[in-house]
Order: C-alpha cells, then structure tokens, then sequence
C-alpha cells in the first residue's frame, strides 16, 4: 500500500499510516489483510501468489512433523526417566532389604509404608518398619542347667573354700582330699 499519494487532509494521512503500520503489522497483519481482500477481492496481496500459497502448505507439513518429532522425543524423555526412577527405587528398595534383612513380605510391608506415609527414602521407611515390628518377648527366667547369674569372673558373695585356696593352699588341697576319698568310700 505504499507508494500512494499522500491525502491533503490531516486526518486521512494519519489514518492512511495507521493503515500502512496494521498492514505490515507481524501480529496482525495477515488478517487485516486477508479483511481487506474479502471487503475488496480486487486488491492483490502479495501473500496470495501461488509460489507463497506452495511454500505455506510445505511450511505447514513440515512444522507438523516437526511437532510429531518434538511430541515424541518429549514422550521418550519422559518414558526414559520414569524407568531410571523406577531403576533407582528397585535398587534403594534392593539395599534396604539386605541391610535390614527383610523377608518379601517385610519389603512389601515397606513399601505399603511408603505409600501410606509418603517417605521416598527406601531405607527410612525400611528402619521405620523395622523399628515399628513387635518386640520378641524376654528370655525365660533361669532353668536348672544354667543359673540367672553366671560370673565367669567371681562372686561378690564371701566363699569361705575360696578365701581358703588364697591364704591356705596346702590346707584347701587336703581338703579337697578328703572330700574325694570321703566320695569313694560312700560310693563303695
């Protein structure tokens, strides 16, 4: 639309460059365009040439597959890190279970825990499942085989036969003698 003598009123040269500026326009200028081409179909547009009708189509094909490749990189991208999530959770939940020594009910115990509870660390949810499990019951008071208390070390209580062995050896060993002969004679 350049190239057309400017009008004499003032108004209509403002306006006749409003026009000029909407028509070359980025955003908006195909359409003011395309308006213009139906309100007057004699106006030729340069867009309308069928060299630049051709180049669109192809334009537009190949932005479509474009798109289709872009969608599915994006889809493989997200496919790929799911399945190294998945990978790292198979070997965190993996570690748990041997550091803990669960059974594969107590891994899937864990792992209804971290569902329930929202834990993402394998091996917290391992600890806190572990420390959760009933405590074994204490150990039976002493029998006859084995005292409740066994001193390897000694005693606290006086043994008068203990205090002998340390002050007098050769009185405990003659002890100890007659003890054992005293054994024979009431077993014969």
């Amino acid at each position: 639309m350049s190239g057309t003598a400017p009008a004499a009123d003032p108004h209509q040269a403002a306006l006749l460059k409003l026009f000029n500026e909407l028509w070359v326009d980025p955003d908006v200028g195909e359409s003011v365009r395309r308006r213009a081409k139906t309100i007057r179909p004699e106006i030729s547009i340069p867009d309308d040439h069928p060299v630049a009708a051709g180049v669109r189509r192809e334009l537009a094909v190949e932005r479509a597959a474009r798109e289709a490749l872009q969608k599915q990189i994006d889809d493989d991208r997200t496919a790929r890190q799911a399945e190294a999530a998945e990978a790292k959770l198979r070997g965190d939940l993996g570690r748990a279970q041997t550091r803990f020594k669960l059974t594969d009910q107590g891994l899937q115990d864990t792992m209804r825990l971290m569902q329930e509870r929202q834990i993402a660390d394998a091996e917290a949810a391992a600890a806190l499942y572990v420390e959760n499990l009933p405590k074994a019951a204490p150990s039976s008071p002493a029998n006859n085989l084995m005292p409740g208390k066994f001193n390897l070390f000694g005693t606290t209580a006086r043994d008068d036969r203990w205090e002998k062995l340390h002050t007098d050896e050769a009185g405990y060993f003659a002890d100890v003698v007659n003890e054992v002969f005293a054994e024979f004679s009431s077993a014969a």
